[in-house]
């Protein structure tokens, strides 16, 4: 079923006759609280996605969210692969997790696979405590592995403030493993404190609430051109006149680590891909990073699934900033009898407190609307991103509903059809959050930062669109 044109959208509540729709004058629109944006309009309008019918591979997914189980199947399925091992992220932190994916990915490059990584050049300089040294990359350049950086830029040179590649970041968690045809994808960046590990100082910090997903089936095909596209994007590094002798302590490092993998998550005889569960089908859907702003393929497929929404609607994200027209979709949505819920981080288990102050700007016309928003209390902090509809179908990745993921962040998931699976898999785990949150209205701030952001988040409210990095 193709998208509903703009000119299908009620622009005014159900109830009013198509005369007094047509009567009303341009200026009363754009006072309407729900009037759509040009942009908006831009999005709907474009009519570009047809579902595709079922393929003929069988297509299986495994939900995980244990840390200690997706680390245990990524180290598996990545010492079994001979052929090639493409990663794509947003953060990738050289401390003891980051350092042993990296030394995985060396090994398998000594194996005969060949080996890439594409990184946010921006997002990885911003952890420059944790960040990847430069003798690390050399070792692994030596070594065979091809390590690229998303739209590098220096923000000491004034002239890429006005390059919009500046704004355009990198949002990936993907892991492909192209012999074995699997696809690791969710909302785990490579750092620590995403998998409940310890810290540099060997202290045991927070973790991150979040989940992932591994794929294998027909979906696969679309997986490698998009992460082409991803490298084509990218510039490698230029790594020239190091010391020697610190790239071989480097890698003397990574030697370490690895040995340290293998003692503690030692190889599993058994295959992860068997526990892989058939499933209805699986698509994957990502962002085209030289039309993102142009070519909205994540926001048409959520688009096309609200329009189609009959019983219940749960969308789950820490970051969240729905824009006039999700806004007004979702309205739709309520009036024909569906069930809207948002499950956020509370003040207390976000780790962006700015994009919290933001949201709770909509909070009071949100609930007006009829939309139930929970509040998850911790302790660890919700990342979790994902969107159901009817219990049937989740899309499941790094896509968070707010202007960054729409415009700017090249973001990617998959969307899975089964109703029988989402309803055990996405189903259980969603009961599970919803018992750790509540649905009373977050405290007031009460200290002067929080007030000040508070104040910043009404302020971005009014700000044009094209200046929202947020």
């Amino acid at each position: 079923m193709p998208f509903q044109s703009h000119t299908n959208l009620p622009l005014l509540p159900q109830s009013q006759s198509q005369k007094s729709r047509q009567s009303q004058t341009k200026q009363a629109r754009q006072k309407e609280e729900w009037s759509l944006s040009p942009h908006d309009y831009a999005l709907v309008d474009r009519n570009t996605f047809t579902p595709q019918p079922k393929a003929e591979i069988q297509d299986k997914a495994f939900f995980m969210q244990d840390e200690q189980q997706v680390l245990q199947a990524r180290w598996d399925m990545l010492r079994r692969e001979k052929q090639e091992v493409f990663a794509s992220y947003y953060l990738f932190d050289g401390n003891r997790l980051g350092r042993i994916a990296l030394a995985e990915l060396r090994q398998a490059a000594q194996r005969g696979a060949r080996g890439r990584l594409v990184v946010d050049q921006v997002a990885v300089d911003a952890w420059r405590d944790e960040k990847i040294d430069l003798y690390t990359l050399k070792a692994l350049q030596e070594d065979g592995v091809e390590i690229r950086q998303f739209h590098p830029v220096s923000f000491y040179n004034p002239m890429h403030y006005f390059d919009w590649r500046s704004y355009s970041r990198l949002h990936d968690k993907l892991l492909y493993l192209g012999g074995q045809q699997v696809l690791f994808t969710g909302d785990r960046n490579m750092q620590n404190f995403n998998f409940r590990s310890q810290n540099s100082k060997g202290k045991r910090g927070m973790s991150y609430r979040s989940v992932e997903v591994m794929t294998q089936g027909s979906m696969v095909e679309e997986v490698l051109p998009r992460m082409e596209q991803v490298w084509a994007e990218s510039q490698p590094y230029v790594l020239e006149n190091l010391d020697t002798r610190m790239v071989d302590r480097a890698r003397m490092h990574l030697e370490r680590a690895l040995a340290w993998a293998q003692e503690r998550f030692p190889t599993n005889p058994a295959n992860w891909a068997d526990t892989l569960q058939p499933v209805n089908r699986i698509e994957f859907v990502g962002d085209n990073p030289a039309l993102k702003g142009q070519v909205f393929p994540i926001d048409e497929r959520v688009i096309h699934m609200i329009q189609l929404a009959k019983q219940k609607i749960v969308i789950m994200s820490p970051y969240i900033n729905l824009s006039r027209l999700y806004r007004r979709l979702l309205q739709e949505a309520i009036g024909r009898g569906v069930e809207v819920q948002l499950i956020t981080a509370s003040r207390a288990s976000n780790d962006n407190g700015f994009s919290f102050c933001i949201f709770s700007t909509q909070v009071k016309a949100l609930r007006k609307m009829g939309i139930k928003i929970f509040y998850h209390q911790g302790p660890d902090f919700l990342h979790a991103k994902m969107f159901v509809v009817d219990e049937e179908k989740v899309l499941l990745g790094a896509h968070n509903f707010n202007h960054r993921s729409t415009y700017n962040d090249v973001e990617s998931g998959v969307i899975i059809r089964d109703r029988l699976w989402v309803k055990r898999q996405i189903g259980a785990f969603l009961g599970q959050i919803r018992r750790e949150s509540n649905t009373l209205p977050d405290e007031k701030p009460q200290t002067l930062g929080q007030c000040l952001s508070f104040a910043g988040g009404r302020i971005m409210r009014m700000i044009p669109w094209w200046w929202k990095q947020w």
